[in-house]
C-alpha cells in the first residue's frame, strides 16, 4: 500500500474482530453481503456511479482495508482515494436472465474479498428491462451493518438526484466510525459486567430448538449437505395496521412484541419457562452525538432472557420485557465475548437469533423519476435458527437456519405459529398467556437432542485480554497440572510462539489453545506468526482439529516442513515496548542474554541475534558488514521500521554499531545504540596482543581463562596454553559450569569456525563515524586498563554524542552470579527506559492524522500512528 494514500488508521471494533475471525476460518467468506434493490425508471449509469463515488468519499469506512498479520492487533487502514469496482450487465444477453443473476451471485460470493485491499465492496447494475434495473452492492458485514447500508443508499440516491438536476455533489460533513471506536473504549465495563452477571445468573443451558434431527434419520439416511431454504410469510396490510394500532395503544415497540412472540414459541416447544435467545441491536443507543448517522459496524448481539409467566396478561408481560430491554440497552456496548465470560458458561448461550431490520431507508423519497422497491439487506447468520422481521406496510417474517440437520417442515410450522401469535396478541392484549398456547400445534418431530451443533462457528469466542486468566475455563490448576515440555525442534518453536501470542508461560504441549483463553484475534495472530516463522501458511480451521502444540507440530511435520535456521532468537518476546535487539558475542551464541533480559521487566521485548553457522549447515559470515546486513533483515521481520533499539556485549557492540550505520543509510531512526564493553582490534588501538605472563598473572587468572577462545585460535603454542589454563581452572574450581562450557566450545568445530571468523572480521573492520548517540557501558575492571581506556576514547571520537556509564562490576566473571547479571541488567534497563521515554515524546510531538498512543508497523515497511 502506498503510504501517501493513507488517511488514518485505527483498531477494529470487537464485533469486527469476530467477523474477521469467522471470515478467516472458511474458504468462502461468511460475512459477505449482497445488499440488493430493484430500480424502476430511467437511469444514467455514469451519474449513478458518480453518486456512489461521492458518498464513498464521505465515509472513511467505505475506503477501509483490514490488516491482522504482523501487528499487535487487527487494524483498519483508511485510504484517501479508492477506485470503485463497478460494472453494468445487460440481462438480455442471457437466455435465462434469472439463472444468470443466480449464477452471478454465486460466483460473486465465491470470489469473496481480499480484506487487505480497499475497497471491500463491489457494485453491479443489472439492466433488466428498458426501465427496470437491479442494483447489487457486494460488501462485507465486517465493515458495515444494515442501518449503515440504508444510510449509504439514501445518500447515493440523494446525490444521484442532485446530479440529474445539475446541482453540485453533496458533501455533507458526516460523523466517522473512528469516533464510535473511541466512545466504545470509554465505556464502563465494570457496570456492564455487574448487569450481565445478574441478568444471566442461574442460566443452565441453551433453550432447545425444535426441528434439529439426529445425524441420521430413522432410515439411516444422512442429512442434507446444505441447510434447508428459508421460509417467509407476509402479514396482510390489514393485520399490519391492527398490530401498529396495538403498539400505539400499549406504548410498545415492534421489537418488544417480536421478542415476546419468539419467547412464547420457544417456550411452547422447549417446555421451559426460562427462555434465552439472541437479538441484534443497533448499537446506536448511546450518548454519542451523531451516532445515528455513522456508517460502520455498530450492531451488537445481546442475550435476551425472558421469564414466561402463564398467568400474566399479554400486555403486562410485554411491558416487563420492554422495561428489561431498556435496561439492557444501557449496557449494549458489551461484546458477545465479554458477556459470555461474565455468564460463567463455557457453552454457547443461545442457538437462535432475532433480527429486526428497522432500517432508515427512504424508499418513499427516491430520486426524480426513480422508484426503489424490493430492498434486501442480505442478512447472514450462522445460528441454528434466525428470525428476520422486516417492518413496512405489510410486515414480513423470515425463518432461516444454518443447521444441516434442521427439518424443513418445522420451519414452515414455526412460521405459521409465529404469525398466529402475532395476530392473536394484537387483537386480545388482555388475555392471559396460558390461554394463547393451546392454539399452537407442536409439529411432529423426534425427541430433542443436543442443539449445539459442532461447527467452527459454534466455538465460543473469548476476549483478547491476554492478562485475564479465565476462571471459568477448564484449564488445569497448578496442583493438577502436569507440564509436558516440547521435544522436537518444531514443537520448541511453536511453544515460543504460543507463549508470545497468549502471554502465558509456561505452556504445555498438550494444552488446548481455547482452554488457555485463545480466541479469534489471537488465533489469527498465532497463525500469522507461524507463517512468518516457518514460511508455511496453515489454514486457520486447522486449529479446531489440532488445538494443541503437539498436534500442530505433527501437522507441520506431516506437511513436509522442516525447521529453517534463523539468527533471530526471541529471548523475551512479550511486552508492548519497542523491542531491543542484542547481537552475539565472539562465540556467536546468545544464551547469556537471557540473564540480561530477566532484569528488564516483563513489558520489554528482547531478541538475540546469533551467528550464522552455529547449526553447521552454513558458513559463518567473514565481515561485520555482511553480518549487520543479515541481522537487519532478521529484525525487520519483527520490526520493519524504526526507531530501533540496538546493542551488544563485547564483539556484539561493534556489530551493533555497524547495523546502526546501515539502518541510518536506509533512512531509519536509531533511538538507542548501547555498547557494553565493546571489542576493538588491538593493533588498530596501537596495543600489543595479550600475553600469558603479565606482571599480575595470578591476580588476573580468571581474566586470562576467559581469553582461552582467543588464544586457542592463534596456533599450537597458545592452544596448548589455553588447555593448561583450563586445567588450572578445573583444579581450583571443580564442577563449575563455566569452565566446562569453555572446554566444550574449544571442542566444537562450529563454535571454533565462528570464533575464528569473528576474530578475523574484528581485525579487518574499519570503524566509521556515527551520526548519533553512542551509549557506552563500561565495567569497572576495564576502566583503568590501557585496553579499556583506548576503546572508550575511540568510541567517543566516533559518535556525534557520547553517553558514558560506569558499571560497577567486571566484564564477565569466570563464574557469573545472579548479582553480576543484575548489575548489568539494571544498567541496561536504565538506558532503555530513558530511550523509551524520549522515543515516545518524539512520536507524540510529530504531527499525525489521529491521536497517537502507539506505533504499529506492517511487514511491508509502512508505519502508522494508532489510537
Amino acid at each position: 500500500m502506498d503510504k501517501r494514500n493513507i488517511e488514518t488508521i485505527y483498531p477494529l471494533a470487537p464485533l469486527q474482530e469476530m467477523f474477521l475471525w469467522h471470515s478467516l476460518q472458511t474458504t468462502t467468506q461468511a460475512g459477505l453481503l449482497h445488499i440488493r434493490c430493484d430500480l424502476q425508471g430511467e437511469i444514467n449509469p455514469t451519474q449513478l456511479k458518480q453518486a456512489w463515488e461521492s458518498v464513498i468519499q464521505r465515509h472513511p469506512t467505505l475506503r477501509a482495508s483490514v490488516h491482522w498479520q504482523n501487528v499487535k492487533q487487527p487494524l483498519q487502514v483508511i485510504a484517501k482515494q479508492i477506485t470503485v469496482p463497478w460494472q453494468v450487465i445487460d440481462a438480455h444477453e442471457f437466455a435465462d436472465p434469472q439463472q444468470a443473476l443466480t449464477d452471478f451471485l454465486n460466483a460473486d460470493r465465491a470470489q469473496g474479498f481480499e480484506l487487505t485491499q480497499a475497497p471491500i465492496m463491489r457494485l453491479t447494475l443489472f439492466r433488466w428491462g428498458k426501465l427496470d434495473y437491479k442494483l447489487i452492492w457486494s460488501c462485507h458485514h465486517l465493515m458495515l451493518d444494515g442501518w449503515s447500508g440504508a444510510l449509504v443508499l439514501n445518500q447515493v440516491f440523494e446525490t444521484y438526484q442532485a446530479l440529474q438536476q445539475g446541482q453540485p455533489r453533496i458533501n455533507k460533513h458526516q460523523p466517522i466510525y473512528q469516533t464510535y471506536i473511541r466512545w466504545l473504549k470509554q465505556q464502563d465495563t465494570s457496570a456492564a459486567a455487574q448487569f450481565w452477571r445478574a441478568t444471566l445468573k442461574g442460566f443452565a443451558a441453551p433453550t432447545p430448538l425444535p426441528g434439529i434431527t439426529e445425524t441420521t434419520d430413522s432410515q439411516g439416511l444422512q442429512p442434507s449437505l446444505t441447510p434447508p431454504d428459508p421460509k417467509t410469510i407476509q402479514l396482510s396490510t390489514a393485520a399490519t395496521t391492527t398490530l401498529q394500532a396495538f403498539l400505539r395503544s400499549q406504548h410498545l415497540t415492534l421489537s418488544t412484541v417480536m421478542q415476546g412472540i419468539w419467547a412464547l414459541v420457544l417456550h411452547h416447544h422447549s417446555c421451559t419457562n426460562d427462555v434465552l435467545f439472541g437479538m441484534t441491536v443497533s448499537g446506536r443507543q448511546g450518548n454519542l452525538a451523531g451516532v445515528e448517522a455513522i456508517v460502520g459496524l455498530l450492531i451488537n448481539v445481546l442475550p435476551i432472557r425472558v421469564a414466561v409467566t402463564p398467568e400474566q396478561s399479554v400486555a403486562t408481560w410485554l411491558q416487563t420485557i420492554q422495561t428489561q430491554q431498556i435496561q439492557a440497552n444501557r449496557y449494549a456496548y458489551a461484546t458477545p465475548a465479554q458477556i459470555q465470560d461474565w455468564s460463567g458458561q463455557s457453552q454457547r448461550l443461545f442457538n437462535s437469533l432475532l433480527v429486526i431490520e428497522n432500517y432508515p431507508i427512504h424508499t418513499n423519497q427516491p430520486a426524480q423519476n426513480l422508484k426503489i422497491t424490493n430492498l434486501q439487506s442480505g442478512t447472514v447468520s450462522n445460528y441454528d435458527l434466525t428470525v428476520i422481521v422486516q417492518p413496512g406496510d405489510a410486515i414480513q417474517i423470515t425463518l432461516e437456519t444454518a443447521a444441516r440437520q434442521f427439518n424443513p417442515e418445522v420451519l414452515a410450522t414455526l412460521l405459521e405459529q409465529f404469525s398466529t401469535l402475532l395476530q392473536t396478541i394484537s387483537q386480545q392484549p388482555e388475555q392471559a398467556i396460558h390461554a394463547l398456547l393451546p392454539a399452537l400445534q407442536r409439529p411432529p418431530q423426534p425427541p430433542p437432542v443436543a442443539t449445539n451443533v459442532v461447527t467452527q462457528f459454534n466455538l465460543r469466542d473469548r476476549p483478547a485480554n491476554r492478562q485475564t486468566q479465565h476462571q471459568n475455563s477448564p484449564r488445569r490448576n497448578a496442583a493438577q497440572r502436569l507440564l509436558v515440555a516440547p521435544v522436537s525442534p518444531i514443537a520448541i518453536q511453536l511453544t515460543a510462539i504460543w507463549e508470545s501470542v497468549l502471554g502465558i508461560h509456561p505452556i504445555s504441549v498438550d494444552d488446548n489453545f481455547f482452554d488457555l483463553g485463545g480466541q479469534s484475534v489471537l488465533a489469527a495472530q498465532l497463525f500469522a506468526k507461524i507463517a512468518q516463522q516457518f514460511g508455511h501458511r496453515l489454514p486457520l480451521a486447522l486449529l479446531f482439529e489440532a488445538p494443541t502444540i503437539q498436534q500442530l507440530a505433527t501437522a507441520l511435520e506431516q506437511s513436509g516442513w522442516s525447521p529453517s535456521w534463523s539468527s533471530l532468537v526471541p529471548i523475551q518476546p512479550l511486552g508492548q515496548k519497542t523491542p531491543f535487539f542484542a547481537v552475539h558475542t565472539g562465540h556467536g551464541r546468545v544464551f547469556h542474554y537471557r540473564q540480561f533480559s530477566q532484569h528488564l521487566g516483563s513489558d520489554q521485548p528482547f531478541y538475540g541475534l546469533q551467528a550464522q553457522g552455529l547449526d553447521g549447515k552454513s558458513p559463518p559470515y567473514s565481515t561485520f558488514e555482511a553480518m549487520a546486513s543479515h541481522y537487519i533483515q532478521e529484525i525487520q521481520t519483527i520490526q520493519p521500521e524504526g526507531p530501533y533499539f540496538l546493542g551488544g556485549f563485547c564483539l556484539g557492540g561493534t556489530i551493533a554499531l555497524e547495523m546502526a550505520q546501515q539502518l541510518q543509510n536506509q533512512g531509519h531512526t536509531i533511538a538507542l545504540l548501547v555498547v557494553l564493553d565493546p571489542a576493538y582490534s588491538l593493533p588498530q588501538l596501537g596495543l600489543p596482543e595479550p600475553e600469558l605472563r603479565p606482571p599480575h598473572f595470578k591476580k588476573d587468572l580468571r581474566h586470562y581463562i576467559q581469553l582461552c577462545h582467543y588464544f586457542h585460535r592463534t596456533g599450537g603454542l597458545r592452544r596448548h596454553a589455553a588447555k593448561k589454563l583450563l586445567k588450572i581452572a578445573k583444579q581450583h574450581w571443580p564442577g563449575q559450569r563455566s569452565t566446562a562450557s569453555i572446554e566444550d566450545d574449544l571442542q566444537d568445530p562450529n563454535i571454533q569456525n565462528i570464533i575464528n571468523a569473528n576474530a578475523a572480521a574484528l581485525h579487518a573492520y574499519q570503524h566509521q563515524p556515527y551520526a548519533g548517540t553512542i551509549t557506552f557501558l563500561q565495567s569497572s575492571n576495564y576502566v583503568d586498563r590501557p585496553y579499556g581506556k583506548a576503546i572508550r576514547q575511540k568510541y567517543s571520537q566516533l559518535a556525534t554524542a557520547f553517553d558514558y556509564h560506569l558499571v560497577e562490576t567486571v566484564h564477565e566473571p569466570l563464574f557469573p552470579t545472579a548479582k553480576h547479571w543484575a548489575i548489568w541488567g539494571k544498567a541496561l534497563s536504565d538506558c532503555l527506559d530513558t530511550a523509551q521515554r524520549k522515543a515516545t515524546a518524539t512520536a507524540i510531538e510529530q504531527p499525525a492524522v489521529t491521536e497517537v498512543k502507539e506505533v504499529t508497523q506492517f511487514a511491508d515497511g509502512l508505519k502508522f500512528y494508532t489510537e
